[in-house]
């Protein structure tokens, strides 16, 4: 059978506009909340242009869009063009190697250490005395923010310190409270240590139990200091 010159052989990019492959980083969602249809999970096309890499299929399933709420989030880098030019994430050959929820490659030991890096927090908690909670996960930010390969880690580090900052700053107030009022505003003071400490303890589990299942947790109350 004759072959029109025009025909799309290897699934180009026609739709595209001056037959351009769409861009995005490693793991952003397509317009609509959702990957292109056809594309796999972490393959290592995905996102850029060589042919082959999209087919407009009818009924194609969306990958990472609301089910997980979080290649959504507009305050999220990771998943988007953190891993954009992250060799590591490009070879599914590579050993020791497995997937966060987005399908992204990453080391095996990075849920890990993202769920430590949550749990520190609780740990500073209680040897600073309720003021240097956030001390843990800047640690590991700042261990594995340039490390090849860790951008988990790190946006998993960086979204606890965030969270950590807004809960030191309402515990450093209530000691303020104290010392100006000579321990008269102490009752007041310690329920908002306490507030606080169950506010940590409920959030840090669930970031903990969220990194270990390949999710990125999107604390509330952040103040944004660092980036993912």
């Amino acid at each position: 059978m004759t072959q029109h010159p025009n025909d799309n052989q290897f699934g180009s990019f026609q739709n595209q506009p001056g037959g351009q492959a769409p861009q995005g980083g490693y793991g952003a969602a397509q317009p609509g909340g959702s990957y292109a249809s056809g594309s796999q999970p972490g393959d290592p096309q995905a996102g850029g242009s060589q042919p082959g890499g999209f087919h407009n299929q009818p009924g194609g399933q969306p990958f990472g869009g609301a089910q997980n709420g979080y290649a959504q989030n507009g305050y999220s880098q990771y998943g988007q063009n953190q891993y954009q030019n992250n060799q590591f994430g490009q070879n599914p050959h590579q050993p020791h190697q497995v997937r966060d929820a987005y399908g992204n490659l990453i080391p095996h030991d990075a849920k890990t250490i993202s769920l430590m890096a949550h749990l520190s927090s609780l740990v500073a908690y209680l040897l600073s005395a309720t003021v240097l909670s956030f001390i843990g996960p800047l640690i590991f930010w700042f261990i594995y923010k340039s490390k090849p390969g860790y951008a988990f880690v790190t946006a998993n580090s960086a979204r606890a310190f965030n969270f950590n900052v807004t809960m030191a700053i309402a515990n450093i107030a209530a000691w303020l409270l104290t010392l100006v009022t000579f321990g008269l505003a102490l009752p007041i003071s310690a329920l908002i240590w306490l507030a606080t400490g169950v506010i940590m303890f409920v959030f840090h589990i669930i970031g903990a139990i969220k990194s270990n299942n390949g999710e990125v947790y999107n604390y509330p109350m952040q103040i944004r200091i660092l980036k993912d």
